[in-house]
């Protein structure tokens, strides 16, 4: 019986002590720079200097365009205003007091806000009231180049133009991701959030493939992957020069990168490569008040 749930980003992490939850099948990849007068605000927002949190740092996207930060600091909520919040690495610069200054945020927006709405909103927010201005610079950092691989592609152009829409089930003790009209920029911006535990470096899409496509793999939880043959490297990715085993998995199941390589024709490359990062100018440790 396979159940499906809407795609749910999940629990990311943030050197191991903030839980960020993202709920919805929202992929859509924000805007790197917006004019600051084209950002849109939260139609209310309450900053408070962090007490102690008795529940730990947390971090939500919640329905009806709520925004809900407990104990963050301003490093983590510059991330998430970029939608980076899985890869410390992309914000640089600022004051030191930034990785350990906490704040709360309680926001509000329209009821039919998507995540990337509320990024924006999250983005002015600091701008306007923390006084932020930075600007984007190329970095060579590690990543996962999502590539082609040898044999023929395994997704499907998207029959007609609708809005992306994702599932997340379980099949035979895997979990499944299907997807309508998506393109290969907004998976490789999902996949880590879709398996974190396998993939731990940002994902660039390098294919040249515009899509929209349809698309479904299915991979086993890590915990329960006891090895399904060579071609991976250390780190559980596809070792250099792509030789995958692409046989049936064995009892131990499949990881994420053969599922990438034999459901969807593509594969993980872990290499280094030139990706945006934030660059903090200025910003002030003390917020205008609400």
């Amino acid at each position: 019986m396979t159940k499906h749930l809407l795609l749910i980003a999940g629990l990311l992490i943030l050197r191991g002590d903030v839980a960020f939850c993202q709920s919805g099948s929202d992929l859509a990849i924000v805007p790197n720079v917006v004019p600051t007068d084209k950002l849109p605000e939260f139609e209310v927002a309450d900053i408070q200097v962090s007490k102690e949190a008795v529940n730990g740092p947390r971090a939500q996207f919640l329905p009806g365009g709520r925004v809900n930060f407990t104990a963050l600091p301003m490093k983590f909520m510059i991330l998430a205003a970029w939608g980076f919040e899985n890869d410390e690495g992309r914000v640089a610069g600022g004051p030191s007091w930034m990785a350990s200054e906490k704040f709360d945020i309680v926001a509000k927006a329209g009821h039919d806000s998507k995540i990337a709405d509320l990024r924006l909103m999250l983005r002015a927010l600091l701008i306007k009231r923390f006084g932020l201005e930075s600007h984007m610079e190329d970095k060579v950092l590690p990543v996962y180049g999502l590539v082609k691989g040898k044999g023929d592609l395994k997704i499907k152009e998207s029959a007609k133009e609708a809005p992306l829409e994702c599932h997340r089930g379980n099949e035979d003790s895997m979990i499944t991701v299907s997807c309508q009209n998506i393109t290969l920029d907004e998976l490789a911006n999902g996949l880590r959030g879709m398996a974190p535990a396998y993939i731990d470096k940002p994902v660039v899409n390098l294919t040249e493939l515009t899509g929209p496509y349809d698309l479904k793999f299915g991979w086993t939880p890590r915990g329960l992957l006891m090895g399904t043959g060579g071609g991976r490297g250390g780190d559980g990715a596809p070792a250099e020069g792509g030789a995958i085993n692409v046989s049936e998995p064995t009892a131990g199941g499949m990881s994420v990168f053969d599922a990438v390589y034999k459901n969807l024709g593509l594969k993980l490359e872990s290499m280094k490569h030139a990706i945006p990062i934030v660059v903090v100018d200025k910003v002030n440790r003390t917020p205008t008040e609400n």
